[in-house]
């Protein structure tokens, strides 16, 4: 990019975020990869002997693919990058469907020239531009095949998009809708970069981004079902469609590979977020819709960064909370947690101090705490905002969730004995298997950052939360026989979460509500390490869902993992 566009783009960003937003944003680039991308990705994508043993597999079931491509006036070489690298599939059972609204025949007469020899290849001059989403639409009814797959006019997919697709259909007939990690690709697409390297599907964090995006491949009969794309949502037209789709299935599959790049230009979202923000309160818009569907009142705002959103859910009145605070007797400790609490704007609240064990906590939701939620907290705790108690009963409300925990972070200069000028994430969430057993997502991160695909920052699922703060239905609670007696809290805590998530139940972090811990932390020894080990060993052997095998297992976590050498 020339170093014109370059002050352009930055004057936009300042325009929007303020200039400390700004210089948040350039902080947030310049943080070094331990593992650059352009080491991590040769070792990611598919190599030739792959491919070849890719040309010559068979698979049981072969459905046809189709992938619907509308154009618009797009340039010639974007498009023929966009034909060849489907036409390069190691999976040759597609047909592409070429909906071109354009005004002039530039892209018909490029097309034509690969279908000369490419009976797949089909094209259709629209009567007129209907927008993206209509061209969509047109495309679509192009399709005879089993699947839909969405690709942009100006973007390029991986040689293997096709076959993982359908691998993952061969391993579940009934798959409905799948996605793929996906990144950016320069204007002369030579060069890689901005890897998103997603989690399995996470409703809390699609309810704040389209993390899903690109590679979308959807079953015919769920797109017919949810009507096509809607033109109401133009801009964020496959935001909507999205969302209307996880509505109607839970045969939802993540590929962890990337197989998509998206181009990037001076006016595309993926360079400039600033150059289509009609898009943003597009899809402000298709969450509110999204809500009203599934029966949650709420309202939805855009975020601190644009294409992110904040949904808060509406509480038509206060359910009684008990808040339990574990306790050590370090007076201060407890006096500043009890202040803090009270300060609290939520009406309908009461406290029991309990020693920091599980069988104690247990034994006071079982015989005295009597709130239809239940609050753990630990005494070195502070939350300094007043409406955090609502924020987090509205978040644990929905019968589809088992528990919510919070962004804790630990003064400034604590962590790690560093002296940093503010204060830094202890936890924001957690990770199975980060460290060994479990770790906290995003540690040291400085609290004015927002973390890998801005994470830290915005509500998401995870397998487990802090034990240090979390809330939980007391009948849920009761329902899973509390906390486990054998392990110190510290492990109890993020047990019983994956316990829940075991039933489906969802753990959400919610990043709004925001405390902070004064301890040091306590450690776990090694036998409950060890019982942590074995009684989830199946998951720590599968991985987390939430956390891309991409990644490291190492702190503090969202780190490209370092190639095998």
């Amino acid at each position: 990019m020339s170093n014109r566009n370059l002050v352009k783009k930055g004057l936009n960003y300042i325009s929007h975020y303020g200039v400390k937003g700004f210089a948040r944003k350039v902080q947030e680039q310049l943080r070094s990869e331990p593992v650059p991308y352009k080491e991590w990705y040769p070792h990611h994508f598919v190599s030739q002997d792959e491919k070849e043993e890719q040309y010559s597999r068979t698979f049981p079931y072969n459905p046809v693919i189709s992938i619907i491509v509308p154009t618009y006036e797009t340039p010639k070489d974007f498009l023929c990058a966009l034909i060849e690298s489907v036409q390069d599939q190691t999976y040759g059972r597609f047909e592409l469907c070429i909906a071109d609204g354009s005004k002039t025949g530039a892209v018909k007469s490029v097309v034509n020239g690969y279908m000369v020899t490419d009976t797949r290849i089909k094209y259709k001059r629209l009567e007129k531009n209907e927008g993206i989403s209509g061209n969509t639409n047109s495309g679509i009814d192009m399709a005879t095949g089993e699947y839909i797959a969405l690709l942009d006019h100006d973007d390029i997919i991986e040689p293997n998009a096709l076959f993982e697709v359908v691998r993952v259909i061969n391993e579940d007939k009934e798959a409905a809708l799948i996605y793929s990690d996906e990144d950016k690709t320069d204007y002369e697409g030579r060069e890689f970069f901005k890897p998103h390297l997603k989690p399995d599907f996470d409703l809390g964090l699609l309810r704040s981004n389209n993390y899903i995006c690109h590679f979308l491949v959807v079953k015919k009969e769920l797109v017919s079902k949810v009507g096509g794309l809607n033109p109401e949502f133009d801009g964020a037209q496959d935001y909507d469609f999205i969302l209307r789709c996880i509505e109607n299935t839970d045969k939802i599959y993540h590929i962890p590979k990337v197989l998509y790049h998206w181009r990037v230009s001076e006016n595309s979202t993926a360079e400039n977020p600033s150059s289509k923000t009609y898009a943003f309160e597009a899809g402000r818009r298709a969450l509110e819709a999204h809500l009203d569907r599934v029966g949650l009142s709420g309202t939805v705002t855009n975020a601190s960064d644009l294409g992110y959103y904040r949904v808060r859910l509406e509480l038509p009145e206060e359910p009684s909370v008990s808040v339990i605070i574990t306790t050590r007797n370090k007076n201060t400790s407890l006096v500043k947690c009890v202040d803090s609490v009270r300060k609290s704007d939520y009406g309908n609240f009461d406290f029991y101090l309990v020693e920091e064990d599980c069988e104690a906590i247990n034994r006071c939701v079982e015989e005295e705490a009597t709130g239809e939620f239940i609050l753990i907290l630990n005494e070195e705790l502070t939350i300094p905002a007043s409406g955090w108690m609502r924020e987090m009963v509205s978040q644990c409300a929905p019968k589809d969730v088992g528990a919510v925990g919070c962004k804790i972070l630990t003064p400034a200069g604590k962590l790690f004995n560093k002296n940093l000028p503010v204060k830094a994430v202890y936890h924001g969430g957690m990770i199975i298997g980060l460290g060994g057993i479990v770790g906290n997502a995003f540690k040291g991160l400085q609290s004015n950052l927002t973390g890998y695909a801005h994470r830290a920052s915005i509500i998401g699922d995870c397998s487990a939360v802090s034990p240090l703060m979390f809330m939980i239905k007391r009948e849920t609670f009761l329902e899973y026989d509390g906390l486990d007696r054998l392990p110190a809290p510290g492990l109890a805590g993020p047990d019983l979460c994956l316990r829940m998530r075991e039933n489906n139940l969802r753990i959400v972090y919610d990043p709004y509500v925001v405390a902070t811990y004064y301890g040091q932390g306590a450690k776990i020894n090694p036998r409950d390490r060890e019982w942590m080990r074995n009684r989830w060993a199946h998951l720590l052997s599968r991985g987390d869902r939430y956390y891309n095998p991409g990644f490291s297992l190492e702190s503090p976590g969202f780190i490209l993992k370092a190639p095998k050498k």
